[in-house]
């Protein structure tokens, strides 16, 4: 390590950075430009010190393609202060990438950025927890209280998708016996936030969690080589799955509603969206919202533009008869968005804008499997399942969180692995 200009260590400067970044993200999103801000001054100070070189990434350059198909939707919007609220929203596709396209020439530890991710969460968690005994104070219902929105200081799908990622990086950091986290401190943080997790009520991230110990589950037993076992728990997973999620009453409630819900649709799917107005429940809305979004991409498959897209849903809203769910507010924006964020840009940017997304995923997919690493391609799946049931890219939190990491991981993989420079994926 360096100590050079002004006595400034880049090293731990730079590592310091990203653990704020990370934990900022977690607790306190809305400062996360003060994170940033101290990232770019020690990127500065590295390239003085000639410790830091720039090297843009296939990844990189994907991401920032994606925000210029914004800027040119911004040219077909009918709402410029929402198109341009989305072009404030969506800077971090450009401002990230290029800000870790300055590659340290030290290497790159992931144990900072997760210990300030993990504290973070930690203390959104206690946060929560104060704003659940608040809410029991004036309500006196206890399970209600501590439980969704009531126990997140943000949306619960944002903060149980940080969450998981917390717990998975944690895992990460005792599995490479990385030193201090082969205690049982990283056992209490483990379970204390699986608990906030399932107390969140965010069905799509206690869904994943359960797919991916499933999924670890059965390699184990296949790595055993105990081939019936394995065979068995494949075949009838998706029953213990049902009676896992059933013998917890929320859960029940949970799993019944979106069964009669999905039924109901399937029977004959016209009706059910024109004749459901009143009193919908969360899976019925999602139901409405992906059909509605599916014929409106369909319409328009080279996207509506920037900012367009609530004022085309709420068009087609009217058209199938969901008055109160086409309403739009004084931002011209209606109450639900497609809650899918693979609909979100189809709809908005089109073919084009989708292809550019899908291809960026997929090139850090590869990069994961190549390096072998395991967190990023964690984290890209966890993206992918959570934007199956919400748009997660349409919320500054979501798109600093994924694309911070995402971008951070790419760097350690191919910074540390010698075969992935020689493959070009830079």
């Amino acid at each position: 390590m360096k100590l050079v200009f002004g006595k400034v260590n880049v090293d731990l400067a730079f590592h310091l950075a990203l653990s704020f970044i990370a934990f900022l993200i977690a607790v306190f999103p809305k400062l996360v430009v003060l994170g940033f801000t101290c990232l770019f001054l020690t990127i500065f100070i590295g390239l003085k010190n000639k410790e830091i070189k720039f090297k843009l990434n296939s990844v990189f350059i994907l991401f920032i393609s994606l925000y210029l198909c914004y800027v040119f939707g911004c040219f077909f919007t009918h709402h410029i202060s929402t198109a341009s609220k989305y072009l404030e929203y969506k800077l971090t596709f450009i401002l990230v990438p290029i800000l870790f396209s300055f590659r340290p020439d030290f290497r790159v530890k992931l144990a900072f950025p997760i210990v300030g991710s993990a504290l973070g969460v930690f203390l959104a968690s206690i946060f929560g927890i104060f704003k659940a005994f608040s809410v029991y104070y004036t309500s006196n219902c206890l399970f209600a209280s501590f439980t969704s929105s009531n126990i997140c200081i943000d949306h619960p799908s944002y903060f149980s998708a940080i969450a998981t990622f917390s717990v998975a990086s944690v895992w990460y950091l005792r599995r490479e016996k990385t030193l201090g986290f082969n205690g049982g401190l990283s056992y209490l943080f483990l379970s204390f936030t699986l608990i906030m997790i399932f107390l969140s009520y965010a069905m799509a991230a206690i869904l994943f969690l359960l797919l991916c110990f499933s999924f670890f589950m059965l390699r184990w037993v296949y790595l055993k080589r105990i081939k019936w076992m394995s065979i068995s728990f494949f075949l009838f997973f998706p029953f213990l799955l049902i009676f896992l999620l059933s013998i917890v009453p929320a859960f029940k409630d949970e799993v019944n509603n979106s069964k009669v819900a999905l039924s109901n649709y399937l029977v004959n799917p016209t009706k059910f969206i024109q004749g459901n107005n009143k009193s919908l429940s969360g899976d019925q809305v999602r139901l409405v919202m992906w059909t509605v979004s599916i014929k409106t991409w369909a319409q328009h498959p080279f996207g509506v533009g920037t900012g367009n897209v609530d004022e085309y849903l709420s068009k087609e809203l009217i058209h199938v008869g969901q008055f109160e769910l086409a309403k739009l507010d004084q931002n011209f924006e209606i109450k639900y968005n497609p809650h899918n964020q693979f609909l979100q840009i189809g709809i908005e940017l089109g073919i084009i804008g989708i292809i550019v997304f899908l291809w960026s995923l997929f090139q850090t997919i590869k990069i994961g499997f190549r390096s072998q690493n395991w967190l990023l391609i964690f984290l890209v799946f966890c993206l992918i399942f959570n934007c199956l049931f919400e748009s997660m890219l349409q919320r500054q939190t979501g798109i600093v969180f994924f694309i911070f990491w995402i971008c951070l991981l790419v760097v350690y993989s191919t910074s540390t692995n010698p075969y992935v420079d020689k493959r070009n994926i830079n």
